[in-house]
Parts: structure tokens; sequence; C-alpha cells
């Protein structure tokens, strides 16, 4: 497909914009900047190819399917900004994502604790056929069942959304059914 100027001027300065914005979460200062926490403080930086050359990075965008609208997601949330380590990404499969992490921590938790997906639907207040759809990623519970899960369980919401699982199991204070 063709692009006009226009478009093609656009598609540049969305992916410079995508590019400064990489580099600001990793080196930037400033009123609000979060990044002590998140990025800086955690020794999360941009590699040498991409630091040093908006245009390698521009090449490797085009090759790895970026498009207006999508974000950049590092594959590892611990790795650096990388070629191997990032991809593009839309808000969709972002979502899909979300609700694999949250269905996979669910289904490990309840097995963990030894009880059945109905034993537990019946105790959060849902059919067993919705936690059954939730565990399978088909779809994800709302706030308030998320949060009658994470007290179920004597867990942090966060941590039944967080991506770390081990750290979720490690972490959580389930005592196993004793039957």
């Amino acid at each position: 497909m063709m692009m006009t100027y226009a478009e093609l001027q656009t598609y540049v300065n969305c992916l410079r914009r995508r590019y400064l914005n990489m580099k600001q979460l990793c080196y930037g200062k400033g009123n609000g900047c979060r990044t002590d926490k998140c990025y800086r403080g955690k020794g999360i930086s941009v590699c040498d190819e991409w630091l040093d050359s908006f245009e390698s990075f521009f090449d490797w965008s085009v090759q790895h399917g970026y498009e207006t609208g999508k974000k950049l997601e590092r594959i590892d949330k611990d790795g650096n900004f990388c070629p191997d380590n990032c991809r593009w990404v839309t808000m969709l499969d972002k979502s899909k994502d979300a609700e694999d992490i949250i269905a996979s921590n669910m289904r490990a938790l309840r097995v963990r604790s030894g009880k059945t997906q109905r034993e537990v639907a019946k105790a959060v207040g849902v059919g067993a056929a919705s936690l059954c759809h939730w565990e399978m990623g088909r779809s994800a519970p709302n706030t308030k069942k998320l949060l009658k899960l994470a007290e179920y369980y004597g867990v942090d919401i966060w941590d039944i959304v967080s991506p770390k699982l081990e750290e979720v199991i490690k972490n959580a204070k389930i005592e196993r059914n004793k039957a």
C-alpha cells in the first residue's frame, strides 16, 4: 500500500514519539517522572543499537509489524528495550494477554488450595460455569469478583493480575484442603 507524503510523515512522527518516550522512560528526569520506581530504578535501559540510532529503531520497527496505534511492549518486563525483548502490540493483544494471565493465576491458586471450581464459585457467589470460563481465559471477572477471589485465597488483588505466576503461588498464604 502506498502512503501519501502526509501519511508517511505522520507514520514517522508517531514512531519517533514512541522512540523518544522509550528513552524518556529509562533516562528521563522531570516532574512526575516515575522512572526511578519503574525503569531506571530497576536498571532497565535501551540497547546501544537503538539508543544511538533512531534509524536502527525505525528499521527494526518496520520489519517487526509497527503500525500507527500499536504500543511497544517488552516481552520480559524486567528486561531492557532491545530487538530480542520487544514487540509491537495492539491494545486488544494486551487485553488478551491480561486475560490469559488472570486465568492462569486463578487456576493455579485454586489448584494450590485443593478446592474444586464449584467450591470456589459458591464462595465467590458465581456459577461454576463462570469460574470455568475465567480459568480458561474466555472471559474475566469484574473488579468486585476479583476482590472476592483475592479475599478468598488470602492474596492481594494485584497478585491475581500479576504476570509473575511463580511469585503469586510462592507468596500466597493458601491452606490446602485437608480432606
